[in-house]
């Protein structure tokens, strides 16, 4: 009897033009984003150029900050209100020392400004505008202070350029946004706004594709944490970013992403329990074991964190500790170390190099009884001894 079993029917070629079309129109499109990238940077290089070669004096009450400024993520991501006032009261004990410095040395670097009708945005140097206010009352009868060292951006320039001008200046460490704010910028303006993708903003900022990955990560599950506690002030948000940013090194963002993890490890990282961002490290390895998990969230501060990795240790000596260090250069010795090895059993290795085994043969059978380990000892001392 025949076969009654129907294969599958085959896909016609008109239904592949519809994919191959999707395909062609992707590359299209990556190709137009390429392009559209390298313009941006020779139009920003001439920009720059233009510049700064054209700084002028600006009477500094017509300026306001711009709430654009990663500087003030934090106060969006936290739906906190804007206005000059709470900027000022929120910066100035930390720009207290550049007012400092401003009144011995002058201004260095002139301020980055965008018209804004009849006043300016202060689009870069803001802890400059802040020493000023520092300065002016201070010393509310001096002249000095009534006009600020500035370059403006011609009104031709577009928010784009304004944004990766940004990104190029502190993305490559030049000025002094923090960690947290970089990855803002990153994640927010140049990713998700400008749809820039990690390879063009790599270009751009001259950062590592990879640190820029793990940034946009560790932003995003911060962002997370930030509805679970929006009432963090800047600086405890920004101690937290490091933490999301240890757990994004270690690939275990899934952890954050996973609903049934997300408290544990949010809770850990609020009450302190990971008394350290490096110890955010493993939190993917404490919530993989039920009973270390369990020693975690049921624990008070960091002696739940002692708890669950000695749990973690017990069950996988080889994941922590001293014994994930000899795991690591074992497997580097075998991979790199064998030629000097070979010489050293063969007899041709050096003085220093035979004293050195012979340490590390006596350490490793020190830590743990052996029946035979006096005659392994000698076994070891005399395979590179010299006769």
């Amino acid at each position: 009897m025949a076969n009654s079993t129907k294969s599958p029917p085959k896909r016609s070629a008109k239904h592949a033009i519809p994919m191959i079309k999707s395909r062609k129109s992707a590359r299209n499109k990556d190709a137009r984003n390429k392009e559209r990238a390298k313009r941006l940077i020779r139009e920003m290089r001439i920009m720059l150029d233009n510049l700064r070669t054209e700084q002028v004096d600006i009477n500094f009450d017509l300026l306001d900050p711009s709430p654009d400024n990663p500087r003030f993520g934090a106060m969006h991501d936290r739906n906190q209100e804007f206005d000059n006032e709470r900027i000022f009261a929120d910066m100035r004990e930390g720009c207290v020392g550049l007012a400092g410095s401003m009144r011995k040395i002058g201004q260095v670097e002139p301020i980055y400004l965008k018209r804004n009708g009849d006043r300016y945005l202060v689009v870069e140097g803001t802890r400059r505008w802040v020493a000023y206010e520092i300065n002016r009352q201070a010393d509310p009868d001096s002249d000095r202070w009534n006009s600020i060292p500035a370059y403006i951006f011609p009104d031709n320039c577009t928010d784009e350029q304004v944004d990766l001008l940004l990104g190029v200046i502190h993305g490559q460490g030049k000025l002094d946004w923090d960690s947290y704010e970089k990855a803002r910028h990153l994640t927010v303006t140049l990713r998700d706004k400008w749809l820039f993708s990690i390879a063009d903003i790599s270009d751009f900022t001259g950062k590592d594709q990879q640190e820029i990955k793990l940034a946009i990560s560790a932003y995003r599950n911060t962002k997370k944490y930030i509805e679970e506690y929006p009432d963090l002030n800047d600086r405890s948000l920004k101690k937290k970013y490091s933490h999301f940013f240890e757990l994004a090194k270690v690939g275990g963002t899934s952890i954050v992403r996973d609903k049934k993890t997300r408290p544990l490890v949010f809770d850990a990282i609020q009450k302190g329990k990971v008394s350290n961002s490096k110890k955010t490290r493993d939190l993917p390895k404490i919530l993989a074991n039920p009973d270390a998990s369990r020693a975690l969230a049921e624990g008070e501060g960091p002696s739940a964190y002692d708890e669950a990795i000695r749990i973690v240790q017990k069950d996988s000596p080889a994941e922590v500790g001293v014994f994930k260090s000899m795991k690591f250069w074992t497997g580097k010795m075998k991979r790199e170390a064998t030629d000097v090895i070979r010489d050293l059993r063969s007899r041709r290795g050096n003085a220093a190099h035979r004293k050195i085994y012979i340490e590390l043969l006596e350490s490793i059978l020190e830590i743990g009884y052996s029946a035979n380990r006096d005659d392994l000892i000698t076994q070891a001392l005399e395979n590179v001894q010299e006769e």
